[in-house]
């Protein structure tokens, strides 16, 4: 009889590979950062394309930031001294359904918050929304884990609830309280996001100490497998794709710093109109209408005039 059947029933023993817990902490960087970068281009909570980046902000940090963090940092815990039929496999219908409801609860609570925002309540509100989101999908997540029954000691539970909720209002009210301050201090919004995926991944490990591992079947067939291999590529796609949209929004927010700069040294002509109620017309852009003159200005002299 091999070694994991002698152990079915009983708590096997667990380990962690350091090199997968530094690689599902990046990934939440990744997706925290992501997130911070899509949000901070919102304008208000009215309009598509808002509502478009509010939800790409929502998979960012539920499908990534939090998600992808999980199964990637599971691949760290080593159970039954490394044999392999007795490592975690998962069920597919909790595996799916713990990765929409925590981009569900991100959603919601970047509803809760708004959009430039100064309100306390709201942000306090958004951040135990985001940390229900976070601590749901750990655990639905670690229910769907079949081949082990998972218990759970109480103080660890307690601690994840505490820092969850810390990690989740510090990051989230020092982003949205100072949003636009920080729209020119990209580091600031990746400091932000070290803090949130900190967080995160403080949340998961807290956890996963916290949780004994009773063996129930000392089997790895190949399908599960196979849908651990399928979930490590859903996973890699999703962060390369954060990736890639993050060095997107490097770029247009350079072309942007650029236009600006050749903006400011252009001369223009700027036109007041009011109607007869007094209010000041603007185009449909909500600016007014100019009129470029030239595109660099440099005073030669006191006298000098513009034909």
């Amino acid at each position: 009889m091999s070694y994991p059947e002698n152990l079915e029933g009983s708590i096997v023993p667990r380990t962690f590979k350091s090199g997968y817990v530094v690689l599902s902490y990046c990934i939440s960087y990744v997706g925290s950062w992501t997130t911070l970068e899509l949000i901070s281009r919102r304008t208000s909570m009215h309009g598509v394309s808002n509502w478009l980046i509010l939800a790409a902000a929502s998979v960012s940090m539920g499908g990534i930031a939090t998600w992808c963090m999980h199964y990637i940092g599971n691949q760290a815990i080593v159970l039954a001294n490394g044999k392999s039929d007795a490592q975690i496999k998962y069920s597919l219908g909790f595996t799916i359904l713990s990765f929409f409801i925590t981009i569900l609860m991100s959603f919601i609570a970047f509803v809760t918050v708004g959009s430039d925002v100064s309100s306390l309540i709201r942000v306090f509100l958004g951040g135990i929304l985001n940390s229900f989101g976070i601590l749901g999908m750990h655990y639905l997540g670690q229910a769907g884990i079949s081949n082990y029954e998972c218990s759970y000691e109480v103080y660890w539970i307690i601690g994840a609830v505490i820092l969850s909720f810390i990690a989740c209002f510090t990051g989230l009210s020092k982003f949205f309280l100072f949003r636009l301050s920080w729209k020119s201090s990209w580091w600031k919004r990746a400091t932000c996001a070290a803090i949130i995926s900190a967080g995160i991944s403080a949340i998961h490990w807290l956890s996963s100490i916290g949780t004994l591992y009773r063996l129930q079947e000392a089997s790895l067939k190949p399908r599960d497998r196979y849908f651990q291999v399928f979930t490590i590529v859903v996973i890699s796609v999703l962060s390369t794709l954060a990736c890639l949209i993050l060095l997107g929004l490097g770029i247009i927010a350079q072309r942007n710093k650029n236009k600006s700069i050749k903006t400011a040294q252009q001369l223009v002509l700027a036109i007041a109109t009011f109607n007869y109620e007094g209010k000041i017309l603007v185009n449909p852009t909500g600016s007014l209408p100019v009129k470029k003159i030239t595109d660099a200005w440099l005073e030669q002299a006191s006298n000098y005039f513009l034909d």
